[in-house]
């Protein structure tokens, strides 16, 4: 039993980051580059079970995710959460003192194809490690 929930577990990170290839791939591909501000940083509350012998219990995790404003070559503003969080709030909380990033996006579909770009190589390292920021 063990073993099947195992390779359930593989299966759903391998789809899971041929997903973000995907998205990626389309984005260095054919996406747009634009100039963006972190509005604010989303606080995530995670909490993980854990098992050890004669000890179990929940473990609390914080994450900070960037939400970022944009707009796109015909003017639309799109504001996004970038999918990589941050243990600590790095970029400023007020959208006056926000840190500038580049954004690279899909010009058929900003908001649901927007991530910070942090140039092709980084971009496809936050794909390699993303089971690393959704299943701490």
């Amino acid at each position: 039993m063990r073993s099947i929930v195992i390779c359930l577990l593989v299966i759903i990170g391998i789809a899971f980051l041929a997903w973000q290839g995907v998205k990626v791939a389309k984005l260095e591909a054919s996406g747009i580059r634009a100039e963006g501000q972190v509005v604010h940083m989303q606080r995530r509350d995670h909490s993980t079970f854990y098992s050890r012998p004669g000890v179990a219990g929940y473990i609390g995790d914080t994450n900070y995710h960037p939400i970022v404003r944009f707009h796109t070559q015909d003017n639309q503003t799109i504001e996004f959460e970038d999918f990589t969080g941050e243990w600590l709030p790095i970029f400023p909380a007020s959208p006056h003192a926000g840190k500038t990033v580049t954004v690279l996006y899909l010009a058929n579909d900003p908001k649901g194809y927007a991530i910070i770009d942090r140039g092709p190589f980084w971009n496809w390292v936050r794909v390699a490690l993303s089971p690393s920021y959704y299943f701490r």
